[in-house]
C-alpha cells in the first residue's frame, strides 16, 4: 500500500500595528486562504462582457463586469481608509478597493492587521448596501419602463423598474424602431426576468448585484459567489485558525488599564505575578521587598500564557483588535506595568504587611540615608552654582 503524501503546512503571520506578531499554520502551499476564491472571483468578473450584461453601446465595447464594478455603483462609493470614508475622487473608491484586495492576493504568507481590519470594514459597508431598502443596492437602481406605447411607438406612459432596464416592455418599444444602417426593426431581447423587479425591495438580481452579493453560483451570467461572500469566507477561515503569538515578537503592554485587565482577567498572568511576591523569588524582589522591574519584564516575556476560557480570549482579541481564536500568547510588559500588576496582588500586599521588624527598620534606614544624601548633594550643587555665579560676576 502506497504511503500517503504529507499535507504541506504553511505558516501564516499577521503583524500587529501596536507591536507583536500572530502566527498560525494552514494547509497547502499558499498560506493566505483568501487567494483561491478571490482569484476565481476576479477572473470570472473579467470574463463577463458588456454583451453578457446586456449593455450594448459603443462606449461599452471594452467593458467587463469587473471594470464596471470598479468605476460605478456600490464600490465607487466606498473608500479604503480605516473608517471607509467616501472617496475624495469621484468614482475611485472601487479602483482603490480592488487595489487593496490585490495586495492581499500577492501576499504569500504575511499579512498586516490593517489588511484584515480593512476587510472587516469592507464587509460591514457591503452589508449596508445590500439591505433590501438601500438606495445604493444594485437591485434598487431605478430605470423607466415604457409600459404604454402609441400606435407609432412613442412612449405614452412609463413606470419605475428596478435592477435593469431591458424589460419585456423595453424590448417591445425598441422593436418599433428601425436601425439606421440596416433599416430593419431593432431586436433588443429582454434580459432574464429575475434581473429586474417592479418593486423596490432588493429582490432584483442583475449582474451588478451578482458580482457583489451572490450567495451561490446559480445566477447568470456571473455564476460565482459575490465579493461579500468571498470576504466573509476568508475572515471566517482566519478567525477559526489556531493563533499564537510569536515568542520572538511578543505583544507590548504599556498602559496601566491594559495591565490591570490582563492581571485580573487571565489566570496564568495572575499566577505568574503572584509568584513574585516572595523575597528572593528568582531574584525579582530586593531585600526591601521592591520589584526589580527590568528583570520581571524580561522574565514575563518568556512565559507562554495559555488562554483557557472565552473571557480570556476576548481580552486578547480586544488588545490586538482582531477576532482571532487565540491559544497562546507572549507579552512584553514594561517594568512600570510589571510593578503595577504586582501592587494589585493580594499575596504581595500580605508579604509587605508581614515583613519582619528588622526588614522594615533596614528599609527605613536605607530610605532615610538615601534621602539625606540627596539633600546634601542638592545643597552642595546649590553652593557650587552660587560660587560659579559670583566668580562670573567678579570677572566682569
Amino acid at each position: 500500500m502506497a504511503a500517503k503524501s504529507k499535507i504541506k503546512k504553511t505558516p501564516l503571520t499577521v503583524k500587529l500595528r501596536g507591536g507583536g506578531t500572530m502566527v498560525a499554520t494552514v494547509n497547502g502551499k499558499k498560506a493566505i486562504p483568501f487567494t483561491k476564491q478571490y482569484e476565481s472571483w476576479k477572473n470570472m468578473a473579467e470574463s463577463v462582457s458588456a454583451e453578457d450584461m446586456k449593455m450594448l453601446h459603443p462606449t461599452t465595447q471594452d467593458l467587463n463586469l469587473l471594470k464596471f464594478t470598479e468605476n460605478s455603483g456600490v464600490l465607487s462609493r466606498i473608500y479604503v481608509t480605516k473608517n471607509m470614508q467616501s472617496p475624495k475622487s469621484k468614482g475611485q473608491g472601487g479602483v482603490r478597493i480592488i487595489q487593496e484586495l490585490n495586495k492581499i492576493l500577492v501576499s504569500k504568507s504575511d499579512l498586516k492587521d490593517e489588511q484584515i481590519i480593512f476587510m472587516e470594514n469592507l464587509i460591514t459597508e457591503l452589508e449596508k448596501h445590500n439591505l433590501p431598502s438601500a438606495d445604493t443596492n444594485p437591485a434598487n437602481i431605478m430605470f423607466s419602463d415604457p409600459v404604454d406605447l402609441t400606435p407609432k411607438g412613442y412612449i405614452e406612459k412609463d413606470e419605475p423598474v428596478y435592477g435593469h432596464y431591458r424589460t419585456v416592455n423595453y424590448q417591445e418599444w425598441r422593436s418599433t424602431k428601425k436601425d439606421k444602417d440596416s433599416k430593419t426593426f431593432e431586436n433588443v431581447p429582454a434580459v432574464d426576468d429575475d434581473w429586474y423587479s417592479y418593486t423596490k425591495d432588493g429582490s432584483a438580481r442583475p449582474p451588478a448585484w451578482q458580482i457583489l452579493f451572490a450567495e451561490n453560483a446559480n445566477y447568470k451570467p456571473f455564476q460565482h459567489i459575490g465579493l461579500l461572500k468571498v470576504c466573509k469566507n476568508n475572515l471566517e477561515v482566519l478567525n477559526n485558525l489556531e493563533w499564537n503569538v510569536d515568542p520572538s515578537d511578543p505583544i507590548p503592554v504599556t498602559g496601566s488599564k491594559v495591565a490591570r485587565k490582563l492581571y485580573e482577567g487571565i489566570d496564568t498572568i495572575r499566577d505568574e505575578v503572584d509568584s513574585w511576591a516572595t523575597e528572593g523569588s528568582d531574584g525579582l524582589l530586593n531585600t526591601n521587598g521592591f520589584l526589580y522591574g527590568n528583570e520581571a519584564s524580561r522574565a514575563l516575556a518568556t512565559v507562554p500564557i495559555e488562554l483557557d476560557t472565552n473571557s480570556e480570549v476576548k481580552i486578547i482579541q480586544e488588545l490586538i483588535g482582531l477576532g482571532f481564536d487565540v491559544d497562546t500568547i507572549y507579552l512584553n510588559v514594561t517594568p512600570t506595568q510589571c510593578k503595577n500588576m504586582l501592587n494589585m496582588s493580594d499575596k504581595y500586599k500580605k508579604y509587605k504587611r508581614e515583613m519582619t521588624r528588622e526588614q522594615k527598620v533596614a528599609t527605613n534606614k536605607k530610605r532615610r540615608l538615601t534621602e539625606s544624601r540627596a539633600r546634601v548633594e542638592a545643597k552642595e550643587n546649590a553652593r557650587k552654582g552660587k560660587k560659579k555665579k559670583e566668580k562670573s560676576t567678579g570677572d566682569k
